[in-house]
């Protein structure tokens, strides 16, 4: 009993950390996927930096500020796809973000010098604009890839979740197999152990009440409570009996001296009839 409560318990300890790291890596799996989602819209958002810098360098718009948004929303974009390389689990994951480096740098690099180049050439920006657009499908591809990948790790996680709840629920069914087992066990052991010794003794007391002296107490042979229990009873019934011989022997012994008496008084009586007999046939010798 002790081995399956144990076995159950490391179960249970178990299934309590796979459940915990099921959580955590789900958690992980949901960051991941929503941080390569707003990666993959700062990768629309950066070509339309470049091409609002294109309309904006034609009116004459100071690029300042076109400029600072382009460079933070690469400065985002690189926080992203790093954020999501430290949350992803997988080795193909990781793999297929690694890949990504080289794809996305070129990206932003094109995309910052275009937006800089607008409003100092637009000609030259525009001559540009062939090879980004190629780099932007390129990157395009490159995330689609590795979105691919963190959906089939997100599937693996759920799948694994999956496992850990069909654990869990096993661990607490033979945990509650195992309660109800060892109250039974219990129970057993309290009645057996306890509840009819001394049923026992208490029917032996029952029958020294009724007077039958030479009843045998149980038990007494135990080593616990319940053996000194019937032993102590086992005394007292031993100063009943004594006390019952103490008695039997000195009201024999009031018979014995009664008899004796009266056996006198007969010889006595006995005796008298014979004088007076005596005297009267005048026999006075």
């Amino acid at each position: 009993m002790a081995i399956i409560t144990g076995a159950a318990s490391v179960i249970g300890i178990y299934a309590s950390q796979r459940m915990g790291a099921t959580v955590d890596s789900i958690a992980k799996s949901a960051s991941a996927i929503r941080n390569h989602t707003i990666g993959d819209m700062l990768h629309d958002g950066m070509r339309a930096d470049v091409y609002a810098a294109l309309i904006r360098s034609e009116t004459g718009a100071e690029s300042a500020e076109t400029v600072k948004e382009t460079l933070d929303h690469a400065k985002e974009f690189r926080e992203r796809i790093a954020t999501t390389k430290s949350l992803v689990a997988s080795a193909e994951s990781q793999r297929k973000l690694t890949e990504l480096d080289k794809p996305l740098d070129d990206y932003i690099s094109q995309a910052v010098r275009i937006v800089e180049l607008a409003f100092a050439d637009r000609k030259a920006a525009f001559n540009e604009m062939p090879s980004f657009d190629a780099r932007f499908t390129a990157l395009e591809e490159a995330m689609e890839t590795v979105g691919n990948a963190l959906e089939q790790e997100a599937l693996a996680v759920q799948s694994n979740a999956a496992w850990t709840r069909k654990l869990a629920d096993v661990s607490g069914i033979a945990s509650l197999v195992i309660a109800l087992l060892t109250a039974g066990w219990l129970f057993m052991t309290v009645l057996r152990s306890i509840v009819r010794p001394i049923s026992h003794i208490v029917a032996s007391m029952r029958q020294l009440s009724a007077g039958e002296a030479d009843v045998a107490i149980p038990h007494a042979t135990r080593r616990d409570e319940i053996g000194e229990m019937a032993r102590t009873i086992g005394q007292f019934q031993q100063s009943l009996n004594d006390r019952a011989a103490e008695e039997q022997r000195r009201t024999q012994g009031e018979l014995n001296a009664s008899e004796t008496q009266r056996r006198g008084v007969a010889e006595t009586t006995h005796q008298i009839g014979l004088v007076v007999e005596a005297a009267a046939r005048g026999d006075f010798s």
